[in-house]
């Protein structure tokens, strides 16, 4: 699991990004970093460890002109955590972050190697920037390069992607990931999670499923979902405690909306779509999940839940 914000305006972007990294810190510490295009100037800053690391490497670092911008906090999954492994991800013309699992990234490197691509990384996320270079080659149009290199992955994402020409958007790719994008006054804001967008917009929208697309702050009223584009007032009782007593009792009463939100994209009519084999889970006879933090207490309620509904054994492993 990881978090990623995304910012298009003129206000100071490095303070913007990083106070949305530190809401989203949750879900991913083991390093940190961003990515600004601004004044035909593409810089790129990431660090091993905690968001603190981050911001002392950009201490003397201001970002004050028109531009956009990226950012990402990480949970390892392909690779240790390591800067070179940290996101964004980058080729000479763009940068991008990913929140997800490539399923199929071992044979597209496999692929991109053959044709002359070198890797710096061990993420299955730097495949993605690779294969839209390669796709470049062969398709001009920049938003159709990104569509297609999409439609070549496999697995979960919500990706955010920042080129030198298209200095004024950022383009866009949701699937069974969040992904969330709204306006405010200083401009176009995308965030992991909606309380990253408190109080900046006035306006949002939950990308809808294998949604892709290009997003600056001219066409923002021309995206094909605006139908679903919500005005909202943000109060800060929405994403404080408000009337709990604590965190812990306010996440309790708010487990239906979460158990909601990990469903998203996966629910068709009356039935939750999985994409594993009825015929493999069939001869499942054990289950292991491996976790930590949070997701160890939650893995042990799971354990019991298998195994009385399921019917199959199951164990929860501290993972670090």
């Amino acid at each position: 699991m990881c978090g990623i914000v995304g910012y298009i305006g003129d206000s100071e972007k490095k303070s913007i990004l990083l106070e949305g990294l530190k809401e989203l810190e949750y879900r991913g510490y083991d390093s940190a970093g961003l990515a600004v295009l601004s004044n035909d100037r593409l810089e790129v800053f990431k660090t091993q460890g905690k968001l603190e690391n981050l911001k002392s490497e950009l201490k003397n670092k201001e970002f004050l002109n028109f531009g956009v911008s990226i950012a990402h906090t990480r949970w390892a999954t392909h690779g240790k955590p390591s800067s070179a492994n940290a996101h964004p991800h980058f080729t000479e013309n763009l940068a991008l972050v990913h929140n997800g699992i490539i399923e199929n990234y071992a044979s597209l490197k496999k692929e991109l190697e053959s044709k002359g691509h070198a890797f710096l990384s061990q993420t299955d996320t730097e495949v993605i920037a690779h294969l839209l270079e390669e796709t470049l080659k062969s398709e001009s149009d920049l938003l159709k390069a990104f569509e297609k290199s999409i439609s070549l992955l496999k697995g979960s994402y919500a990706i955010l992607m920042l080129h030198k020409r298209a200095k004024e958007s950022l383009f866009y790719a949701k699937s069974s990931s969040p992904l969330i994008v709204g306006k405010g006054k200083e401009g176009v804001f995308f965030a992991s999670s909606l309380s990253v967008l408190v109080p900046k917009v006035d306006q949002f929208v939950i990308l809808e499923e294998n949604s892709v697309g290009r997003i600056s702050l001219e066409n923002f009223k021309d995206l094909k979902n605006i139908e679903n584009m919500k005005d909202y007032a943000f109060e800060d009782k929405d994403y404080s405690k408000g009337n709990f007593r604590n965190y812990l009792e306010k996440e309790i009463y708010e487990q239906h909306s979460s158990l909601l939100e990990c469903l998203e994209g996966r629910l068709e009519a009356l039935s939750v779509y999985c994409e594993i084999d009825p015929e493999f889970l069939e001869n499942v006879n054990e289950i292991t999940l491996c976790s930590c933090g949070s997701s160890y207490h939650a893995s042990l309620a799971s354990v019991y839940l298998f195994e009385r509904l399921a019917k199959i054994r199951t164990r929860a492993i501290l993972a670090s």
